[in-house]
């Protein structure tokens, strides 16, 4: 995989987890849920991104 993917995987789920942990602390929500959520939605962006840059070079093949 080209490092280039690997920064944008990397910058899509640390930007979705801290926008999340944000609103959920924002929304009054303790630490640990609110770091929960942000990691989840961290782990969720990954997922989704890996499968859109994998499609994307595999049908390029």
């Amino acid at each position: 995989m080209p490092i280039r993917d690997v920064l944008i995987l990397t910058m899509a789920g640390t930007l979705s987890g801290a926008v999340m942990t944000a609103l959920k602390l924002g929304s009054g929500a303790p630490w640990p849920d609110a770091l929960s959520w942000g990691l989840g939605a961290a782990g969720a962006t990954f997922a989704t991104v890996w499968t859109m840059l994998n499609g994307r070079s595999g049908s390029s093949r």
